[in-house]
């Protein structure tokens, strides 16, 4: 099996921890600032790499340290598998920083490609033709980690790269996966709660895909009735399914397909840590994320429509 490691130990490097230590009969390796009374930890990359060089490693610190650590395990020469928690960066320009290097060990977990809804709406519009899809996420911020003071989180914070827009960037990652490339959208988002953060709240768009089909997106971090819906229509049925509840409708059939939030990151970790990993986003597809996130803003800012 497979050595494993864990940088960043937070509410996300807890859970991957955990799921690891579930998936491996050696302890999962951890890099924190933080003294903590769990081992083998370390309290920075170096350390972990001179002492105990893993085969998978796991980066799960704030959005904001991506890039540096990124950089420092590519000065350390570590040539093991990496699996980044998304976003893959703060900003879409971080990247001219990494020109060059190799990244082709590099995936990011945008691990909704592994639910069972997502994988059976892309089964049911394979050869199919979509004209309009409608994506509906939200929660309360404050509900997501209750042991928690969510205005210390990074969430609540834009300078560590938090906000709706890069938190549910799942949404965005299985919008291009499952519609394709878009060519414009129009965005407006921004801060209109009463939340204790500095970061986005909500944002809507309007993309049209370069297939044709038009997507409405909604995220936010406000509704107290947790959300996590998408209605697919085709020239031939609509698709509707609940994320939450695990289903799945057509006109004339249901499926449920109920799953435990820990399975999507058992089986992103299982895809990843294989040489060639199947269905995990590559470096580029993040990237891709990281300019659509970046385009939204745009569009917010200046109210116009982005052409790509």
């Amino acid at each position: 099996m497979l050595k494993t490691a864990v940088i960043g130990y937070g509410s996300i490097g807890a859970r991957h921890a955990r799921i690891l230590g579930n998936l491996s009969d050696s302890a999962v390796r951890v890099v924190s600032r933080r003294t903590l009374d769990r081992q083998p930890s370390y309290a920075t990359i170096e350390q972990l790499l001179l002492h105990d060089l893993p085969d998978y490693l796991v980066v799960a610190n704030e959005t904001s340290a991506h890039l540096d650590t990124l950089i420092a395990l590519h000065h350390h020469r570590f040539a093991g598998r990496i699996l980044v928690e998304k976003p893959l960066f703060q900003h879409a320009s971080d990247a001219h920083k990494v020109q060059g290097l190799d990244m082709s060990n590099i995936r990011v977990a945008y691990n909704f490609r592994y639910h069972p809804v997502l994988k059976k709406m892309k089964e049911l519009i394979a050869g199919e033709t979509v004209i309009q899809a409608h994506i509906y996420t939200a929660q309360y911020l404050p509900s997501w980690r209750p042991s928690t003071d969510y205005s210390a989180s990074y969430s609540a914070s834009k300078q560590k790269g938090g906000g709706v827009i890069r938190d549910l960037s799942h949404e965005l990652d299985y919008l291009l996966w499952l519609f394709g490339d878009w060519h414009s959208l129009t965005a407006s988002g921004g801060k209109i709660s009463n939340l204790n953060i500095d970061s986005d709240d909500h944002f809507s768009a309007i993309y049209h895909m370069k297939s044709g089909a038009h997507v409405l997106l909604h995220i936010n971090y406000l509704d107290r009735i947790p959300k996590r819906q998408i209605i697919i229509n085709t020239n031939h049925q609509t698709i509707s399914a609940d994320l939450i509840a695990g289903t799945v409708q057509t006109p004339n059939q249901h499926w449920s397909l109920a799953t435990e939030r820990d399975d999507i990151y058992r089986l992103q970790h299982l895809d990843c840590m294989q040489a060639q990993p199947q269905h995990a986003s590559t470096f580029e597809q993040a990237m891709e994320v990281m300019r659509l996130i970046e385009a939204m803003e745009q569009s917010s800012d200046n109210r116009e429509w982005i052409y790509k």
